[in-house]
């Protein structure tokens, strides 16, 4: 997935990459459940059934090819998860079709038209599911839209996801002498500024996790984000990891929206910024790809249901 690159200035005036994409298809209003999640946190074995049965019965509303789907070059990286659920992920992915590398530790990723997806175990201990999304606004690729994309399908399989981290907890200077709290993950930071790969982390924490329902998820979410790439058409970013030195008026007039539609879109409460706040762009609500009542697939009779 080459993409067209111009630069254009930042928020602080510094430089950063706009991708710009074809619309090839009409917009939808997304549902106001794109913000809020469900709980899942390991199903027993009547639930599960359950789940399974309701999955393979869903009607698929947007089919993406399997061909296109094993074009996005995807790699699945194994950060700090245990083996049998990495295995099973992966071994589920296969089986339904899809082409992956693997890799442990970041190693390998850091060549350009990649999509790397980091599964992790460790930055959370609790019940919920996590989505970091990068931590640099200056990166080139569609991480942002990958993982909203990951988030979205996540959600719609009843995970929670209910929030998009720009980095992971740290705490690292920055270059005015600052202390950030929020640092890059190992993904991240394995990647040169200008490599041109897609990248998303996805913790699930130290609880049992369906492997299956991962595999469907991630599958739903690169069906969604294959679906982004090549039917909307953007100049501005879809996630922002503000500063506390960021103001509400200036974060909306650089997504050119108004500073009520910004607050409400993403539950901003107060005027103060705080440090790696992530800020998501309001066109997203328009975006069907993220829209949660929008069932997306693989058009391959062992992927169709999510």
């Amino acid at each position: 997935m080459k993409v067209n690159i111009n630069n254009v200035d930042n928020i602080n005036g510094i430089k950063r990459f706009s991708l710009k994409r074809v619309a090839k298809r009409g917009i939808f209003v997304a549902s106001s459940l794109f913000l809020l999640g469900n709980t899942f946190s390991g199903c027993n074995h009547k639930k599960e059934q359950e789940l399974n049965s309701m999955i393979s019965n869903t009607n698929i509303d947007v089919d993406v090819s399997l061909d296109n789907i094993n074009g996005m070059n995807i790699i699945i990286n194994d950060n700090d998860c245990s083996d049998t659920f990495f295995n099973e992920v992966c071994d589920k992915l296969r089986e339904d079709g899809l082409e992956i590398k693997e890799t442990k530790n970041n190693d390998g990723i850091n060549s350009d038209n990649n999509v790397v997806i980091t599964l992790d175990q460790q930055y959370s201990a609790g019940t919920d599911t996590l989505i970091f999304a990068p931590y640099n606004n200056t990166r080139i690729g569609y991480s942002d839209s990958l993982s909203l994309s990951m988030q979205t399908a996540f959600k719609q399989n009843g995970f929670l996801g209910n929030y998009i981290y720009c980095g992971k907890v740290g705490y690292r200077e920055d270059e005015n002498g600052n202390i950030c709290t929020t640092i890059p993950t190992e993904t991240e930071e394995a990647l040169d500024t200008d490599s041109d790969v897609s990248f998303v982390t996805i913790s699930f924490g130290t609880k049992n996790t369906n492997s299956e329902l991962v595999a469907k998820s991630i599958e739903n979410g690169l069906a969604r984000q294959f679906n982004y790439v090549n039917s909307y058409d953007t100049g501005s970013d879809l996630i922002y990891r503000a500063s506390e030195n960021d103001s509400i008026e200036v974060i909306a007039d650089y997504f050119n929206t108004d500073i009520n539609t910004l607050n409400n879109f993403n539950k901003i409460n107060s005027e103060r910024i705080v440090d790696s706040q992530p800020i998501l762009n309001p066109d997203i609500s328009s975006m069907e790809v993220f829209n949660q009542n929008t069932i997306f697939g693989i058009d391959n009779n062992k992927t169709r249901f999510y």
